[in-house]
């Protein structure tokens, strides 16, 4: 079954998925175009046949134009695919024997997942940028906004811009993986008041160098918890620069976490 026949997608043009960048132009991306089709089938991820995404992603290609800067990732994409059902020809003995047949190598299914949850965050901090755009401007930041906000030295929408760009930054820069385990906003409260155990401020960027995206987010969460909750201060120096932190109540930071328990 190729593209053109799947239920609901007899002409190609509907099945086309895109976002805008920041330049408002629409690109469309080869996850993308996997995560509809795993969507169209109507089952879960790890029983998707891998035969059937293949002839139905190369069938897409086959009928939609591709833009030359699209071109390469498509490419390395269907490659990859066909790489994958290539490997079964092989006996179970090389590719293993727990292996289910035709369905979507673990890496891959791993990958679709953090894209997954990676659009997920993207789209909530769009929301939250319009719904800040709607209420401040660049001049008018969170200091601003309450009359008790000396803790919030940065703009709002340059604050929720920069985190949105740091995230797409880091999806480019590293191999996309999910990492098994479970992370709290609390446990990331705990970690951010560690990095002001040393006095001063502390560097978002720096403290969450080398973190899965997952934990990235939650260290995100967590800063907003605490400046909230007024256990630290943030500060933005630069329009879109990196996000700084400090402890609110002085050089108290080993009761940061104990303050927040207590709210």
């Amino acid at each position: 079954m190729s593209i053109a026949t799947l239920p609901g997608f007899e002409d190609a043009s509907r099945f086309q998925v895109a976002f805008s960048t920041r330049a408002g132009s629409e690109q469309k991306g080869p996850l993308a175009i996997l995560w509809t089709l795993i969507e169209s089938y109507e089952v879960d991820i790890f029983s998707v046949s891998l035969s059937r995404i293949t002839h139905d992603f190369i069938g897409y290609m086959e009928k939609t134009p591709i833009s030359l800067e699209e071109q390469a990732e498509f490419t390395h994409t269907a490659a990859r695919l066909l790489f994958y059902k290539s490997r079964l020809l092989l006996p179970n003995a090389v590719i293993g024997e727990d292996t289910p047949p035709d369905t979507l190598p673990y890496e891959l299914v791993e990958q679709l997942l953090e894209y997954k949850k990676m659009q997920a965050a993207a789209l909530e901090m769009r929301q939250l940028e319009e719904r800040a755009q709607l209420r401040l401007t660049r001049e008018a930041g969170w200091g601003h906004f309450e009359q008790d906000g000396d803790y919030l030295e940065v703009d709002l929408l340059s604050f929720l811009r920069t985190f949105r760009d740091f995230l797409e930054r880091e999806e480019k820069s590293r191999p996309m993986q999910i990492h098994d385990e479970t992370i709290t906003v609390e446990e990331m409260i705990e970690y951010m008041a560690g990095r002001l155990a040393g006095g001063g401020e502390a560097s978002f960027f720096r403290s969450v160098t080398g973190f899965s995206i997952a934990r990235i987010i939650a260290c995100f969460l967590a800063l907003l918890e605490m400046a909230k909750q007024k256990l630290v201060k943030l500060r933005q120096d630069d329009w879109l620069g990196d996000i700084h932190f400090s402890p609110y109540t002085g050089d108290n930071t080993e009761q940061l976490a104990i303050e927040f328990e207590a709210t």
